[in-house]
C-alpha cells in the first residue's frame, strides 16, 4: 500500500514536470494551459485594495466621534471595505456585498467604539467609590 503511494506520488511529480517543460518551450501550450487553470500569465494577481492609510481605533482617539467620521467620508468604498476587513469590523462578512459609502462609514462608525471600549469593565474594576479595598474581601 505504501509503495503504490510513493509510486503515484512519483508518477504525478514526473506528470507535472512534463507539464511545466512544455509549457516553457511552447506558448500555445501555456496559454491553453491557463485558460484550462484558470490562471492569467505574469504571475499572481495584484491584491485589489491597498491598505487603510491609518489606523481606525486611533483616528477615533484623536479625532473623536465627529472627526472620526467624516474623516471616514473622505475615503473610498474600496478603502473603507479594506479597513473593515483588515480589522475584521464584520465577522459575519455581510459587508462582503456592500457597494455604498454609507453603509460601509455607518458600520465602522458603529463598530470602532464598541470595540475600543470592549473590556473596560475589566480595566475600571475597582475604580468605583462603592468597591471593595484593593486589598483584600468586603466585609
Amino acid at each position: 500500500m505504501l509503495d503504490e503511494k510513493k509510486n503515484i506520488r512519483r508518477l504525478l511529480h514526473r506528470l507535472a514536470d512534463l507539464i511545466a517543460d512544455e509549457a516553457e518551450r511552447n506558448q500555445r501550450f501555456a496559454a491553453e494551459l491557463h485558460e484550462i487553470l484558470g490562471t492569467r500569465e505574469g504571475g499572481p494577481k495584484k491584491p485589489r485594495t491597498q491598505p487603510p492609510p491609518e489606523d481606525p481605533f486611533e483616528m477615533y482617539r484623536t479625532k473623536g466621534e465627529e472627526g472620526f467620521k467624516s474623516w471616514l467620508e473622505t475615503l473610498d468604498v474600496a478603502t473603507l471595505k479594506a479597513m473593515v476587513r483588515q480589522h475584521r469590523l464584520d465577522p459575519s462578512r455581510l459587508s462582503d456585498k456592500w457597494k455604498t459609502k454609507e453603509r460601509f462609514v455607518s458600520l465602522i462608525v458603529e463598530r470602532v467604539p464598541a470595540r475600543l471600549k470592549q473590556g473596560d469593565v475589566f480595566r475600571h474594576y475597582g475604580d468605583r467609590d462603592d468597591a471593595p479595598d484593593k486589598g483584600g474581601v468586603p466585609s
